[in-house]
């Protein structure tokens, strides 16, 4: 794990290489932006990306965070995180680089830590 104060990259390895990584950042009002899943082709579908989006909920809510979000321009991938309990909670049309940009959120608890208060 790479990390700073607010940050994180998560990274899978199998005999030293790295085969998928997963980019945190911690935002304002305990909430962390999934900024970057990958996980290398021949690794795809052997459960990878969903333990790299566990590793995501642990550290988020070591940090505090109640929320995650990221953005996905697929289909295919609307349905992947689905089924990882992300909900849609929006469309970007048109957005970056023209792109559709489709927004997930999960919660990760119930409410707010006290702690983003102080």
């Amino acid at each position: 794990m790479i990390k700073s104060k607010d940050n994180a990259i998560l990274v899978a390895l199998v005999n030293k290489e790295t085969i998928g990584f997963i980019v945190l950042k911690k935002e304002f009002g305990g909430v962390v932006f999934v900024e970057w899943l990958a996980v290398t082709s021949e690794f795809r579908g052997k459960g990878i990306g969903t333990q790299l989006l566990k590793h995501m909920e642990s550290w988020a809510l070591q940090q505090k965070c109640h929320y995650a979000y990221l953005y996905t321009e697929t289909q295919k991938n609307i349905g992947y995180y689905t089924a990882r309990g992300f909900n849609l909670v929006g469309t970007h049309t048109n957005a970056w680089f023209g792109e559709t940009e489709n927004m997930m959120g999960k919660h990760l608890a119930d409410k707010p830590f006290e702690e983003i208060f102080d």
